[in-house]
């Protein structure tokens, strides 16, 4: 807030110097250059406003994808599975899903951070905000006259590697210790450097190669069988 307060306070009082100027130069005529000018600059702006409120929206997310930045990916096993019950369900996007026009696959995966990790306040992620997208896809842009699509690949569930055996990551707060003094109804379930995951995802024919996405960063190279 506080750059675009100064942009605009730089703006106007170059206006005010301009029109000054003009009209001690050019009398009459220069108050209709600096018209013009005042336009321009006004259009210019909006414009360097714009660009600013972007970085200050697009900054939190790049400081908590961060912690996957240059990650790599183990792809330890990835076999065909039948899809979930439900046929059709609606996504968080309003984007309608009709699980029988996609192949579904189990995807066993090893995650490990890159090492930008080190360097960010973030040193968690969490596997429920990882998104599976085509390849050649570009981070997202946050551009207003760009549509969204529904993904190439649904991830229907996540399961963590914990004591052993594969559990929902939704629930891994079940297993810690009754005696451990965290309140866990308020345990922020974060996963902390390398880690193994089983995905249940729905792939649209035709698509072939994917890769992992986290807020703005992508890495990895997944190939479907």
């Amino acid at each position: 807030m506080g750059k675009i307060l100064f942009i605009l306070a730089v703006l106007v009082l170059l206006v005010m110097v301009v029109t000054v100027a003009l009209l001690k130069m050019l009398g009459a005529k220069g108050l209709v250059l600096a018209f013009i000018l005042v336009l321009i600059a006004i259009w210019g702006g909006i414009k360097v406003i714009g660009k600013v409120f972007k970085a200050l929206l697009v900054s939190p997310f790049k400081a908590k994808g961060q912690v996957l930045r240059d990650a790599t990916v183990k792809v330890n096993a990835i076999t065909s599975t039948g899809g979930p019950a439900v046929r059709v369900e609606d996504d968080d996007e309003g984007c309608q899903r009709d699980f029988s026009t996609l192949n579904w696959y189990s995807l066993d995966v090893t995650i490990t951070p890159g090492e930008a990790c080190d360097r960010t306040p973030f040193q968690s992620w969490d596997a429920d905000e990882l998104a599976l997208v085509a390849f050649d896809a570009q981070p997202v842009a946050f551009d207003d006259d760009k549509e969204d699509d529904c993904e190439v690949c649904l991830i229907y569930l996540t399961e963590i590697w914990l004591q052993g055996d594969f559990r929902l990551y939704e629930s891994m707060e079940d297993f810690i210790d009754e005696e451990n003094e965290l309140n866990t109804d308020e345990l922020v379930v974060g996963i902390a450097g390398p880690e193994r995951l089983r995905m249940m995802i729905g792939v649209k024919p035709g698509d072939r190669r994917l890769k992992f996405e986290y807020h703005l960063e992508h890495f990895g190279d997944i190939r479907i069988p």
